[in-house]
């Protein structure tokens, strides 16, 4: 039951209804604040009525037919009046004290205080969660928990707030490690980058090496080639022999060094053959003049 009822049966005249009303509020909630207030109008508002009535009864004294039917009616309103204040003082029996009752009315601006102190650190949480600022968000909760610690929508904000922390975390964690693996796969790249452009210079440098070997062979061997044909055309057989050596040890299948070779072994052949023709013609000279 509402006292809001009781409130507007008094309105409406309605004292019956309105004091069953009461009487189970009372019955109800022995505490209430508000019910000594509630049964102090009811009995006003019936004083008001009876008073009505005996004045309406007073101003009717000149007709005697309308006194007449107002005392058949009157007395009957009158008494369920009378019978229904006279049950009001009784279920207002406890007496009001204005001390408890100013004491409630601070506790109960305090709570409503409070409530809106909370209320305000609520949405500063909630303003810092939309931020991502999580830390300051969760300070703003443990002030709103000291003030309430048993308040469910507190609770309930934390484990949101912890949660999506949580999921920051894991976000950002999940973006550093990408950008770690990203960093990496360039790293190598680029390392890789390094030693394919190493290896080309140095397969360049051994090219060019290479090159220049083999040009100072060849120019090696075009000299002792040349300094071997003009032994070979001194007659010097042995020191183009040795220039022709060197030749074929740079360059084992040089035609020219072949041809030379070929020409080498040609002279001394005929030179090996002019001295055993020398040799026999001083033999058959040393038979003849041992004959004579």
């Amino acid at each position: 039951m509402s006292l809001r009822r009781v409130d507007k049966l008094v309105r409406e005249e309605k004292y019956e209804q309105a004091l069953k009303v009461l009487l189970e509020v009372r019955s109800s909630q022995p505490n209430n604040p508000y019910l000594p207030a509630y049964e102090e109008r009811l009995r006003s508002a019936i004083e008001v009525r009876s008073r009505s009535l005996e004045e309406a009864e007073q101003d009717a004294g000149s007709n005697l037919g309308a006194r007449e039917d107002l005392s058949i009616e009157f007395p009957t309103v009158e008494e369920q009046l009378r019978a229904i204040a006279r049950a009001v003082p009784r279920a207002a029996e406890p007496k009001v004290d204005k001390r408890a009752i100013e004491q409630r009315k601070r506790e109960e601006q305090r709570r409503v205080a409070l409530l809106s102190k909370i209320a305000s650190l609520i949405g500063r949480a909630n303003e810092f969660l939309e931020k991502g600022e999580f830390d300051r968000a969760l300070e703003e909760v443990a002030r709103a928990t000291m003030l309430d610690p048993k308040n469910g929508d507190i609770a309930d904000l934390e484990r949101r707030i912890r949660s999506s922390q949580e999921e920051a975390l894991r976000v950002a964690e999940e973006q550093r490690r990408l950008i770690l693996q990203q960093e990496e796969a360039e790293r190598e790249q680029r390392l890789r980058r390094e030693r394919e452009e190493e290896l080309r210079e140095s397969e360049a440098r051994r090219a060019r090496e290479e090159k220049a070997r083999r040009a100072a062979q060849e120019e090696k061997v075009t000299l002792c080639l040349r300094r071997s044909r003009e032994f070979l055309n001194s007659g010097l057989l042995d020191e183009a022999q040795t220039e022709l050596a060197f030749a074929l040890v740079l360059q084992p299948h040089n035609e020219e060094a072949s041809t030379l070779e070929r020409e080498l072994t040609r002279r001394y052949e005929q030179r090996r053959q002019a001295e055993l023709a020398r040799e026999r013609e001083e033999s058959r000279r040393d038979i003849d003049s041992a004959n004579v």
